[in-house]
């Protein structure tokens, strides 16, 4: 069926691009045919995922397309991208370890609960699997657009209204950023540890004598360098949570339903 597919794309390009040089006298307005995918997974609205397939057929070294997935984010822990990619693998019909196609019908809650199930069982997961990433930026601060057009035409505006402009975006205490770092950054500040501005690195930790549920995540957030082993530790429900979105997709479950499946297992 995949190479049928191929065969007949490459056919279609064909007859499209004769027909746009036919039409408008003109080679640069062409159509390519990219790639082909199967099998393959839509979760949503241009969120999807599957093997991919270029030139030609391609299982014995299979490779995935990942499209609106969180898979493909920066912010992301090792741990969702190890436990996702092994729900994908196994939803799409193949062994996770060696990419080969397993034999037996495929039931994907199954095999997502299962999996689930493997990871909060194990024992001694490397920490470095739980490190997530952000970027705190103490400088800058957003100005309005009519502010804005005023610093890019400066020569059209008054010196004293320009650099009261400039005094504003300085000193401003509203940052641009992700509100949770701001306000992380803001409890650092409190603390006397003011957080050095760029790419920082941290963990998600468990309050202790707090209800974990009802603790804002920039409250739970701890620099690598500060965490402890022994003294400290990682807050597993937060990223077991973080696996929402995917095992709703695989599923069928909806929010709740999929929180509750995770409390449950």
């Amino acid at each position: 069926m995949v190479k049928i597919t191929i065969e007949q794309s490459n056919i279609l390009e064909t007859k499209i691009n004769e027909y746009l040089k036919e039409k408008t006298g003109f080679s640069y307005l062409r159509m390519a045919y990219e790639k082909t995918m199967w099998p393959a997974i839509f979760i949503a609205k241009k969120h999807y995922f599957g093997v991919v397939h270029e030139l030609e057929p391609n299982f014995t070294s299979p490779s995935l397309y990942l499209r609106g997935v969180k898979l493909v984010k920066r912010n992301i822990s090792e741990f969702y991208k190890i436990v996702a990619e092994e729900m994908i693998w196994s939803a799409l019909g193949f062994n996770h370890e060696d990419k080969s196609i397993k034999q037996e019908d495929i039931d994907r809650k199954q095999s997502t609960f299962q999996i689930i199930n493997k990871y909060i069982c194990q024992k001694n997961i490397s920490l470095d699997l739980f490190v997530l990433t952000a970027k705190y930026d103490s400088l800058y601060s957003p100005i309005s657009l009519i502010e804005f057009g005023k610093l890019f035409n400066p020569h059209l505006h008054d010196k004293e209204e320009l650099k009261r402009i400039r005094e504003k975006q300085k000193n401003s205490e509203t940052r641009k950023g992700n509100r949770m770092v701001i306000a992380f950054a803001s409890m650092m500040q409190r603390n006397k540890k003011p957080l050095e501005p760029g790419r920082f690195y941290y963990y998600i930790v468990s309050k202790e004598g707090q209800n974990n549920k009802n603790v804002d995540t920039w409250q739970k957030m701890m620099l690598t360098d500060e965490f402890i082993p022994g003294k400290h530790k990682i807050d597993f429900n937060h990223y077991f949570y973080s696996l929402q979105d995917i095992v709703s997709g695989l599923t069928g479950y909806d929010e709740k339903q999929t929180i509750q499946l995770i409390q449950e297992l």
